[in-house]
């Protein structure tokens, strides 16, 4: 693990009580088996009661075929709960949800619905800027521009954002994207709006008792300590993301995606183990 501070993070790790990872390239990348010692620690940690929930920008049909594909289990115990589409909070097995999910669902959609029409322009200008730069362009759905790869992505992104500054006032969405591609969101919520939500409002948790794991732009908002989560990331992460996990006294692990996502949980197994021992 690459630690900023070692002793302040074990102590941090000691609180936690659900493990909030974003999914592709993080917790899942399709190259990749899911590891077992993966699997192990999410069941390990699940038993000592620390809850888990997928943040996504997919959808829960696409996530829940995808990991059954690896051999995982779906909501066997592993995730309690979902965050799709970056902004709606599920239930795995598609139980309905309290009243307050549902109202924070209800107000996402209506606030999302508001903005969508100025996001989809802003997205077909963008996209006319993308071509007259002669970018190629893998596919255009939505308020979504990807590419064919990651090094494209990259290069459009740097061209975008300095497009979107002098053409946009960008109050009521955000420019990010993940590995592949351009992606236009609203303002609010974002993926750190939602968990926070979640941790407070249906699990009655405090933001210091959450761990986010996220390895691209869309999770920063997880990531960089602006809602009280601690928060990790994996080797293969954007080097901005590791700005702001290492500025939030995170973790690195040194290893890829869901294998580093594995070493992050045996480090708070340990750190539970460590508290347990000591009150004994």
């Amino acid at each position: 693990y690459i630690k900023v501070n070692k002793e302040l993070c074990v102590n941090k790790l000691k609180n936690i009580k659900l493990i909030a990872s974003d999914f592709d390239q993080t917790l899942f990348m399709p190259e990749l088996k899911f590891p077992k010692n993966t699997r192990e620690y999410i069941h390990t940690l699940h038993e000592l009661g620390i809850k888990f929930v997928i943040v996504s920008g997919r959808d829960p049909y696409e996530m829940r075929s995808l990991l059954e594909d690896k051999g995982v289990k779906w909501a066997e115990p592993f995730p309690d709960f979902l965050v799709c589409i970056e902004k709606y909070i599920y239930d795995p097995q598609g139980n309905d949800l309290n009243k307050q999910a549902k109202q924070w669902n209800e107000q996402a959609k209506k606030h999302t619905q508001t903005i969508d029409s100025e996001m989809v322009k802003a997205t077909l200008a963008i996209l006319d800027f993308v071509k007259k730069h002669k970018i190629p362009i893998a596919h255009h759905s939505g308020t979504e521009i990807a590419f064919p790869s990651p090094e494209i992505a990259e290069k459009a992104r740097a061209l975008v954002r300095k497009f979107a500054d002098e053409k946009f006032k960008q109050e009521n969405f955000i420019i990010s994207g993940n590995l592949y591609s351009i992606n236009l969101s609203p303002s609010w919520p974002t993926k750190g709006d939602t968990l926070k939500f979640l941790a407070e409002n249906i699990l009655g948790l405090k933001p210091y008792q959450v761990l986010a794991i996220g390895d691209h732009i869309n999770d920063i908002s997880m990531l960089d300590g602006s809602r009280g989560f601690m928060s990790a990331t994996v080797v293969n992460a954007h080097p901005q993301v590791k700005s702001a996990v290492i500025n939030n006294n995170g973790i690195i692990a040194r290893e890829i995606g869901p294998e580093g996502v594995g070493k992050i949980l045996k480090k708070i197994h340990s750190a539970y183990r460590e508290a347990l021992a000591f009150t004994k």
